[in-house]
């Protein structure tokens, strides 16, 4: 398996970043920044 995109609740991101970046077989744990990007994209597209 090449990725794995997992859904938790937001308030136990933390700890389960910490608990599954500790896995001897996981590279990299990243978090998803949906709530920071602008995904307005009305006007973008006609540039």
């Amino acid at each position: 398996m090449r990725y794995s995109v997992l859904y938790i609740a937001q308030d136990e991101t933390d700890k389960i970043i910490e608990e599954i970046g500790a896995l001897k077989f996981v590279k990299k744990v990243l978090p998803s920044y949906i709530d920071t990007i602008d995904q307005n994209f009305v006007g973008s597209l006609m540039r």
